[in-house]
């Protein structure tokens, strides 16, 4: 996360209480990757905080390159498949299902390409006014960036739940105001934007598991 490690490890709490939340109303196996998505940017920020901490103290350089990496594996090979999966197993609306399920299919060679880059390539770290840039000497091929941006933004704007149709909002403005004012540290000021968005997606069950209880009790 942008601004400090104080910051980052603010964050890592509250996703993380906001992810202990969500998986705990979780009512299905096809609820648990969404549910775990707090948990996901909890770690990332965890990974970061502990980033900032080795750039700011001048520590193990191998310890901030493992870090540096860590955060990149998550962000480009593993939040395409989780975005696209999460959503998809909790869509229940046939045409949206179908939508969702061809960004996934096109999210599998773009995070396999992001796990790739990120071993062929490593990724350092360094501090840009106040926010981490990765760099790792390559540019990003631009078919790629694209494919990244639909099967992260896409599967949540086409969802039918309200709650996803939001998160995947704030991840479309964070993406602009990221791009706009903080563009060298890309990656760390969205995935900043997207933790943010938590919060939503533990409203999202809260709301999910008390019309449940409304409708048990209409039962009994």
């Amino acid at each position: 996360m942008c601004f400090s490690a104080t910051a980052s490890f603010a964050a890592c709490a509250a996703t993380a209480m906001a992810g202990t939340f969500t998986l705990s109303r979780a009512q299905s196996w096809r609820d648990v990757p969404l549910a775990a998505v707090p948990i996901a940017f909890a770690t990332q920020q965890a990974i970061e905080g502990g980033l900032w901490l080795q750039i700011g103290q001048g520590q193990s350089v191998v310890t901030a390159a493992i870090l540096a990496n860590a955060f990149a594996f998550v962000a480009l090979g593993f939040w395409p498949l989780m975005a696209s999966l999460s959503a998809l197993l909790v869509e229940r609306q046939r045409w949206r299902r179908i939508a969702i399920a061809i960004l996934f299919c096109l999210a599998i060679p773009v995070g396999l390409y992001g796990f790739y880059d990120t071993h062929a390539h490593p990724y350092a770290a360094c501090v840009v006014g106040h926010s981490i840039q990765y760099l790792n000497g390559k540019l990003y091929p631009w078919p790629l960036i694209a494919g990244y941006l639909a099967c992260t933004v896409g599967p949540m704007a086409l969802s039918s739940h309200k709650a996803l149709k939001q998160f995947g909002a704030i991840l479309a403005l964070g993406l602009i105001v990221s791009l706009l004012a903080f563009y060298e540290a890309l990656f760390s000021v969205w995935c900043f934007f997207a933790a943010a968005a938590s919060a939503i997606l533990a409203v999202h069950f809260a709301r999910q598991d008390g019309s449940r209880a409304f409708v048990r009790t209409l039962k009994h």
